[in-house]
Order: structure tokens, then C-alpha cells, then sequence
């Protein structure tokens, strides 16, 4: 049967709606070509850049945290150095030295020993700070070597 153009203009629209109707939409493949996403895609993309930010994150703080303590550590270290280079020549001649600087140092040794722990507070203040590194460190940590060896007691004789 043949349609006269108007017929045969409007079976095609129909035939075009059909295929429209049973025809959905694009594939789910091939909308990932196009860089479109279902709102799962979306949350579950979204929830793992959250992980890996959160887990640089934690490793950057880690870092800072490494930087710090090394830190510390060399401040301490430069500062026992110090301590014992000035503090043992500190009072001990008074060759070339004004009576000024003479009275300067005998008062920055008064301040050096103001806050020094003595006695029990001594023994009591090391035991903490021995608790204290092994439980950041989780391991022991050689005694100062200015406590002297003999009993835990010995402390109590200091100056």
C-alpha cells in the first residue's frame, strides 16, 4: 500500500516514536565516554577523593609531626652542649672578667639552678618522664648520665 505524502510523513513519526519509546537511552558505557554520572557514580567517586585527601592528610601530619620532634631533638642537643660548655666555665676563673660580668654571671647561675628539681620532686620527676617515653616510644631510653648508678635513691643526695 502506498500513502500519499502526508500519510507517509506522519507512519514515519510514528515509527520514529516507537523506536524512541522502546529505545531508553544511551547505554551506561557510553555516557561514561561523555562524562556522565549517575548520582552512585557521583557519591562513590566523592567518598574515595575524601579517603585519599583524608589519607594525605594523615601522612602530612605524620610528617610535621617527624620534622617537629626531630627538631626537639637537635634544640636539645645544641642546648646540653652549650649547657655544658658555658655552665662548666661559668664561675670558674675570673681572668680578664670585670666585677660587673663577674656579678652577671654568678646571677645567671643563681637563675640557671632557681627551677632545678631536688630530692624526692628529683626522683619523682625522672620516674614520669621515663613513663613518658615508654609510652610514646614504647621503648627504654638510656638514664641521664649524671644520675648516679649505684640505687634509685641516689638522687636524694644531690646538691
Amino acid at each position: 500500500t502506498s500513502f500519499c505524502a502526508e500519510h507517509a510523513r506522519r507512519n514515519a513519526l510514528a515509527l520514529q516514536a516507537q523506536v524512541k519509546k522502546s529505545n531508553p537511552g544511551p547505554v551506561g558505557e557510553t555516557l561514561l565516554h561523555a562524562g556522565v554520572y549517575t548520582a552512585e557514580e557521583v557519591a562513590l567517586i566523592m567518598r574515595e577523593k575524601l579517603i585519599r585527601l583524608q589519607s594525605l592528610y594523615i601522612d602530612q601530619f605524620k610528617r610535621l609531626q617527624h620534622l617537629l620532634k626531630e627538631k626537639k631533638r637537635r634544640f636539645l642537643h645544641s642546648r646540653k652542649g652549650e649547657h655544658e660548655a658555658i655552665g662548666s666555665s661559668l664561675l670558674t676563673g675570673p681572668e680578664g672578667l670585670m666585677a660587673k660580668e663577674r656579678e652577671n654571671l654568678k646571677r645567671l647561675k643563681c637563675l640557671r639552678r632557681y627551677r632545678q628539681r631536688y630530692g624526692v620532686e628529683a626522683l619523682l620527676h625522672r620516674q614520669l618522664r621515663e613513663r613518658r617515653v615508654l609510652a610514646t616510644d614504647g621503648a627504654a631510653q638510656q638514664v641521664r648520665g649524671d644520675v648516679l648508678d649505684e640505687s634509685p635513691l641516689s638522687c636524694l643526695f644531690w646538691e
